[in-house]
């Protein structure tokens, strides 16, 4: 007599754990790989060796006109103080000695009555023009305002500038100085950035700032840093 045993069928178990061990290896892969690619992201500079190298500048200071203005106490000229001035507001925007001479339209001014006029500072062919609001202040005294829509810059001053504050030896201890093609020199718009920037390593950042640059009709041009995002 023969007995019909009932057939269970045996599972894969090897089979099952292979396919466990491959979708762990390929989960963490996958892992892997997406903080590969964060970490990429993060520590990318986009703006590394953008520019050209920036070297140690030769100017040394501001210039300043070339002519002195009288004693305000014992010889007071309210006029050619003010444009001795704004001949030194042009100067230290270009920070280039070039010839450079003023005049204004209101040639008589005393600065003992309130007056309005303009004064045009030249600084080799190009031409600021100051609008210039004054008032008497007390005995001998005057004050006034001059607001200019353009100024000057050069590319050496403006070499010169980046350097002072993002050099080696600057409190900012900058690395790897660069910066884009500069006009030799131009009348540009005040407050406005140009359009040329810089680029340099800063405090241990790993990655490169950009520098952006906006002239002022009252003193040297304004510098910015931007951050990678």
């Amino acid at each position: 007599m023969t007995l019909d045993l009932p057939v269970t069928d045996q599972p894969p178990a090897p089979r099952r754990r292979a396919r466990r061990i491959w979708t762990t290896v390929a989960v963490v892969v996958v892992v892997l790989t997406a903080l590969f690619v964060v970490s990429y992201i993060a520590n990318q500079d986009r703006w590394a060796g953008k520019g050209q190298p920036v070297a140690a500048p030769t100017l040394a200071g501001t210039p300043a006109p070339t002519w002195k203005p009288p004693n305000m106490f014992t010889h007071p000229d309210p006029l050619k103080q003010i444009r001795y001035d704004l001949e030194s507001r042009v100067l230290s925007s270009a920070r280039v000695a070039r010839a450079t001479s003023s005049t204004c339209d209101r040639s008589d001014y005393k600065g003992n009555v309130p007056a309005t006029f303009t004064c045009t500072v030249s600084y080799d062919t190009l031409k600021v023009v100051y609008q210039v609001v004054a008032r008497p202040k007390g005995d001998r005294l005057f004050e006034y305002e001059a607001t200019a829509p353009q100024t000057v810059v050069t590319r050496a001053g403006l070499l010169a500038l980046v350097w002072e504050k993002y050099g080696p030896s600057s409190p900012r201890q900058g690395t790897d100085l660069r910066c884009e093609e500069f006009p030799e020199m131009a009348l540009v718009d005040v407050h406005k950035k140009l359009p040329q920037v810089c680029y340099a390593k800063v405090s241990q950042d790993r990655r490169t700032r950009k520098i952006t640059i906006a002239p002022s009709d009252t003193a040297a041009p304004y510098l910015a840093e931007e951050s990678q995002k």
